[in-house]
């Protein structure tokens, strides 16, 4: 388990913070960490859905992945 899973999803909001960071690294590496939350980080659809539109490649495949492991609305 990570360190970030241990805090559980009240880091959510900082993550979904992170997303909206001027440097791509810092909001890649938010949306590959919401992938560890499951449906408990449905809070963070609305930004991973802007992220699609994200200049950077590896950020929209990261959103994408995102998306896909919180899966659907709980």
């Amino acid at each position: 388990m990570s360190a970030l899973e241990e805090q559980g999803a009240q880091v959510v909001p900082e993550l979904i913070a992170a997303l909206k960071h001027a440097d791509v690294n810092v909001r890649g590496a938010a949306a590959s960490a919401l992938c560890s939350f499951g449906p408990e980080a449905w809070a963070a659809v609305p930004a991973l859905i802007k992220g699609l539109n994200d200049g950077d490649f590896g950020l929209r495949m990261q959103a994408v992945i995102a998306l896909g492991e919180i899966g659907a609305e709980p």
